[in-house]
């Protein structure tokens, strides 16, 4: 029995010795021929489309179910600037008129014409007969532009934001395309660039009420504005008052009559993080508001459309206190963060150059409710089986986010270089075991 139990046992030394053997051979052979890194490459195809990766993550958001405020206005949006995410929306989405929140694209149009060099801050206009003060309708914001006057274009956008000046817009639209009609299809077309689909405008200035919009697709408006002219806000927006004219407005020919227009957004006063935007009222759109605020390096805006009120005073008022709402919703009840993840040692390569490889991750950003946010978790997952050639940014593995559990989003781990397959002997046993899954 023992003499039975050796025999099996060398027959079985032997039929192993005989097999590495062979599949040395194999590989032996296959290097010579080289092709050994086509037969023992790891899904060649699908790792070539993963190295072309950007690895762009989109933002998560998870809305809070309380706090939500309670609002005035018929329509209103809250919005991230910095993600676009909308955080908090108010309202059935009806397209609703505009009024002087008109202005905030007229001033977007000019502002987008001076950093490409087609118009500066520093240049002047004579206005036009059809932009002075006592050419506008009946009732109409102005800045007071009239004859002989040589205005700075710097002056005019102060007059859009401060004065909310339906004669500056009209003199701007003048300025830059000869006409109203012509500047307005400007705007459109703006606007359309900016994949804003809801909007109607056919003058610069809100006196129409056929500048339309919904306030979602406004709000998304208002957060480029903000990221693409992040200096607007201090610059136009936040200055209490401005005076004009002023000598130099007539070229310091004369010493004119001055008025002293005062900034009607009563944030600015009252809400220690608002740097803007833009108010709005007409019979017929009733009292609006575009608002903005940063705190702690985060900035987030609000749209208001449409309160309704028997008279400025308590239209001002409310249409303010639904931006405070807005605006205390947004830093009250959310956290942003870029969530941590497990250590990401260098991971193992089969039949590489090299055995391992460095391995990184881009983080989402995440907008989370506060009281969510301890509940977040981050678990790697890393492939078990990598084989050379390992491209530049090739995913091979990912980290599952979830919270209370529930998979909130995954993120690919991806190599930070190329692995090269090698041709040693030793190297090309590790990647025959691995095809043979040993």
């Amino acid at each position: 029995m023992h003499a039975t139990t050796v025999l099996h046992s060398r027959f079985r030394l032997r039929s192993l010795a005989l097999s590495a053997g062979v599949i040395l051979l194999i590989v032996i052979g296959l290097a010579q021929m080289d092709i050994s890194r086509v037969w023992f490459a790891a899904d060649s195809e699908s790792a070539s489309i993963f190295a072309d990766e950007s690895f762009g993550v989109a933002p998560v958001f998870v809305p809070a179910e309380h706090d939500v405020p309670r609002l005035h206005a018929r329509e209103a949006v809250l919005i991230d600037v910095d993600t676009g995410i909308v955080l908090y929306s108010h309202g059935s989405g009806e397209i609703r008129s505009l009024a002087s929140l008109t202005k905030l694209v007229t001033m977007y149009v000019v502002l987008d014409l001076v950093e490409n060099g087609t118009v500066s801050l520093d240049d002047r206009i004579e206005p036009v007969p059809e932009a002075f003060w006592n050419a506008m309708p009946a009732r109409s914001s102005v800045l007071f532009l009239g004859v002989d006057q040589r205005v700075r274009i710097e002056t005019l956008l102060l007059g859009l934001s401060i004065a909310s000046g339906n004669d500056a817009a009209t003199a701007l639209a003048y300025h830059i395309d000869g006409s109203v009609p012509a500047f307005a299809r400007r705007m459109e077309d703006v606007l359309d660039e900016l994949g804003l689909t809801t909007h109607s405008f056919v003058e610069p200035s809100g006196i129409d009420r056929r500048n339309r919009a919904g306030a979602e697709d406004f709000a998304r408006f208002v957060a480029q504005y903000l990221r693409r002219f992040p200096d607007a806000p201090d610059r136009f927006h936040t200055v209490p008052t401005l005076v004009f004219p002023t000598v130099e407005d007539y070229a310091g020919r004369w010493n004119p009559v001055s008025v002293t227009h005062h900034n009607r957004n009563l944030l600015i006063r009252e809400y220690p993080d608002a740097d803007g935007l833009k108010t709005g009222f007409t019979y017929s759109a009733g009292y609006s508001l575009a608002a903005s605020a940063r705190r702690g390096g985060r900035r987030v805006a609000a749209v208001v459309l449409g309160v309704d009120a028997p008279n400025a005073r308590i239209g001002s008022r409310l249409r303010t206190d639904d931006a405070i709402a807005l605006l205390d919703h947004a830093y009250d009840a959310y956290d942003v963060l870029t969530p941590g993840h497990p250590s990401l040692e260098p991971v193992r390569v089969r039949g590489g150059e090299v055995p391992t490889v460095p391995v990184s991750v881009v983080p989402p950003e995440m907008i989370l409710p506060r009281a969510d946010v301890s509940h977040l978790s981050g678990e790697l997952q890393l492939d078990s089986d990598i084989r050379a050639p390992v491209r530049e940014r090739q995913i091979v593995g990912r980290i599952v986010y979830r919270l209370y559990g529930e998979e909130l989003a995954a993120v690919p781990v991806f190599s930070q270089n190329e692995v090269r397959a090698s041709t040693g002997i030793l190297s090309l046993l590790d990647r025959a075991q691995a095809a043979l899954g040993m």
